[in-house]
């Protein structure tokens, strides 16, 4: 096996901290953003066999990154980031001993007295974490009236020395557990934003805002996000993790593979299956005339794009998305590229064929593997194309036989993904939904791209979102050889 793969291996052996929040509708969030919508029953297995939820959500709901964009005309918006920019080494700053308070800011001599008791410094490239431990404000079940308002409209910051002291060392970004990463404000009174607005984001730092559960995580270790690729995103929804290196090389090991993005873009009314509801953005939600910045809304159900199913799209009684441990879908891939076998519209690669891979490839699956099928379909993923035919080639693709969904079923694989709408049998099979992949804890994941230039076996890594109750979520999924 390849390099990735084994690094993949140590990856799961080590302990991951999910410091991502539940995505719910009417979640606490920054004062001036759109707040979070859920269209529950947007499909019910009663009526259409399968269940979904559709999202009404800001590019800043919940846990996310905002891109140069969101505040500066004519910079770079979040898809056009390398697919692994948020993937790095972290420097945790607990700043809890200083009792944050709303409306004021930790300074630069408070920032040295955390490096100096956690032997601490910033590096180039490393992502900041600040813990101010304001998470204890968020509380999105609060019945009162305005309290879980009062997170969002009062909070602490740093001041712009220490702003300027982290750009000066040229770190990749910086996040926090309150809902802004910049200076204190009081009763949703915001002054000025100096890091978006001179320190942060021209200089490509991105900000994240929205985490919580930092507390137990270590000083220093690997932090985890993948951005949504959304088309012009002024940022985008994220699941955050921090893994403990526990003194491993595993960052090094990281940083020295090739990351290969396998994302679609999200964008209106992209191609997907079928009997999906489409992806609808709403380009000007917020305006630089009108708000002083810019941001979409998107109204997106949880199987647009690239994205992986919960076990409970199809079974009611199983784990939603929200429930889902974060790390599952970091571990080891084998890729199986059918290509040479001319995968034709709904007709199934069988298991012959599968077996002819292995030996051309020398692979074979096994127990907590992640299996990508390469049929080359992303060929017909025809974003731009107003042809309904396009559409319908790309919706009804091929698939594999169910004597092959048994054969990785059985070998107690983790996920099954494809470059396909669907990574079972034709529609309208759906053997590995219905039986074999979602009842025995095996995730599906479908309308991969670009998968041909990657090796065959290496670290696979999307980080999907926790949405409350989710039938599955959008992600922007990376392979590393």
């Amino acid at each position: 096996m390849s390099n990735a793969y084994e690094i993949a291996k140590l990856l799961k052996s080590l302990d991951v901290y999910d410091i991502s929040p539940v995505f719910e509708t009417n979640m606490p969030g920054f004062t001036t953003d759109p707040p979070l919508g859920i269209v529950p029953d947007a499909k019910n297995i009663v009526q259409n066999y399968y269940f979904t939820q559709i999202l009404v959500t800001s590019e800043h709901n919940g846990s996310h990154v905002d891109a140069p964009i969101h505040i500066h005309k004519g910079m770079d918006s979040i898809e056009k980031f390398p697919c692994s920019h948020l993937i790095g080494p972290y420097k945790k700053y607990d700043l809890t001993g200083f009792n944050p308070e709303a409306g004021k800011n930790i300074t630069l001599a408070q920032i040295k007295e955390v490096e100096v008791r956690d032997n601490i410094s910033p590096r180039a490239g490393d992502i900041i974490l600040l813990q101010f431990g304001w998470d204890k404000y968020y509380l999105p079940d609060s019945k009162v009236l305005f309290e879980k308002d009062w997170y969002a409209a009062n909070v602490p910051g740093i001041t712009e020395e220490v702003m300027e002291y982290f750009a000066d060392v040229r770190i990749r970004a910086i996040g926090s557990d309150a809902p802004s990463t910049d200076a204190a404000y009081v009763e949703s009174k915001i002054t000025s934003m100096p890091g978006r607005e001179k320190y942060f984001l021209p200089n490509n730092i991105l900000p994240m805002s929205g985490f919580v559960n930092m507390g137990q995580a270590p000083a220093v270790g690997l932090f985890m996000a993948i951005p949504l690729k959304i088309k012009n995103g002024s940022g985008s929804p994220i699941r955050p993790i921090l893994i403990d290196t526990k003194k491993s090389d595993i960052v090094q090991l990281l940083a020295a593979l090739k990351p290969y993005d396998i994302s679609t873009v999200f964008e209106t009314n992209m191609p997907g299956f079928f009997n999906h509801p489409t992806l609808g953005i709403v380009k000007d939600a917020r305006t630089y005339e009108k708000h002083g910045h810019y941001m979409q809304t998107l109204v997106i159900c949880e199987h647009n794009g690239s994205h992986t199913d919960s076990f409970k799209h199809i079974h009611q009684h199983m784990a939603s998305m929200d429930r889902i441990p974060c790390d599952f879908l970091i571990g080891p891939y084998k890729k199986y590229d059918f290509t040479k076998h001319n995968p034709q519209r709904s007709t199934n690669i069988t298991l012959e064929q599968v077996k002819e891979v292995e030996a051309r490839d020398n692979i074979k699956p096994e127990a907590g593997d992640i299996i990508l099928l390469q049929f080359g379909w992303d060929k017909y993923y025809r974003p731009e194309s107003n042809d309904v035919e396009d559409r319908m080639m790309y919706s009804f693709g091929p698939g594999i036989t169910e004597e092959a969904v048994k054969y990785f079923a059985q070998a107690k694989i983790q996920a099954i993904g494809a470059d396909v709408v669907s990574a079972d049998t034709c529609y309208p099979g759906m053997p590995g939904h219905l039986e074999h992949f979602l009842p025995n804890g095996i995730l599906i994941m479908e309308s991969f791209v670009n998968m041909v230039s990657a090796p065959v076996t290496g670290l696979f890594i999307a980080l999907p979102w926790k949405i409350k109750g989710g039938s599955g979520s959008p992600m922007s999924p990376i392979l590393f050889g």
